[in-house]
């Protein structure tokens, strides 16, 4: 049995606090969840990558690791995210989970597979358009 440290309002998107840790194993997000604006932050074995959810299904990316700077793509561009390997060729699209490798297309460089996902972290605007903090206010 699978269980889920969140606080999910009642269209499934992550509720109460700023950000959601998700640590536990095979914890996962669901990348359709995710509205214009939120944030995604995935720690992997040997580095943090962190998207911003554009149009479509665009993202744009970072990462806290200068080794990796060269699968990000240039500037003004975005990434699309596939999901996440089990470690082999078969994906699970549009899903990241704790374990898994990440994959993405990055323009000019072509899909990047991350190490194995440690941690998930994301912060998403509520059904009202708001983060947690600004409704707060």
């Amino acid at each position: 049995m699978r269980t889920r440290h969140l606080v999910r309002s009642a269209d499934g998107r992550i509720g109460l606090d700023m950000l959601a840790v998700l640590n536990e194993e095979r914890a996962e997000v669901e990348l359709e969840t995710f509205r214009q604006g939120d944030v995604l932050a995935v720690d992997t074995q040997f580095s943090t990558y962190i998207f911003v959810k554009q149009e479509g299904e665009a993202w744009s990316v970072s990462t806290t690791n200068p080794e990796r700077k060269h699968v990000l793509p240039g500037e003004g561009e975005a990434v699309e995210i596939y999901g996440c390997t089990f470690g082999g060729t078969m994906l699970k699209q549009n899903c990241v989970f704790v374990g898994g490798h990440l994959e993405f297309n990055s323009p000019g460089v072509g899909i990047v597979t991350t190490s194995a996902v440690e941690r998930i972290r994301a912060r998403q605007k509520m059904e009202t358009g708001k983060t947690p903090e600004e409704q707060g206010s």
